[in-house]
């Protein structure tokens, strides 16, 4: 597969995979910590609202943990069928 069209296949699946994870664990954190709250992990904290900035770097800290994630288990796999090929 070309190198350009594997990483923007993984671009796209990292973007909604990495906001996904963003909001579920911005959910499942308060009810862990029994507070009814949106907890912006890993920035802001329970200050939603106020910085713009925090909300944004966070979803692009789980969009760029998915991609290399997702980078990663491809990149394993791939070599892996070159080897028993």
């Amino acid at each position: 597969m070309n190198t350009v069209l594997k990483y923007l296949v993984i671009v796209c699946v990292s973007v909604p995979t990495g906001v996904v994870v963003y909001f579920c664990i911005g959910v499942i954190v308060p009810r862990v910590l029994n507070t009814g709250r949106f907890y912006s992990v890993p920035f802001g904290g329970f200050k939603v609202g106020g910085q713009d900035w925090e909300l944004f770097s966070s979803v692009i800290f789980w969009i760029l943990l998915s991609f290399v994630a997702i980078s990663t288990v491809i990149n394993l796999t791939g070599r892996s069928h070159k080897k028993t090929q």
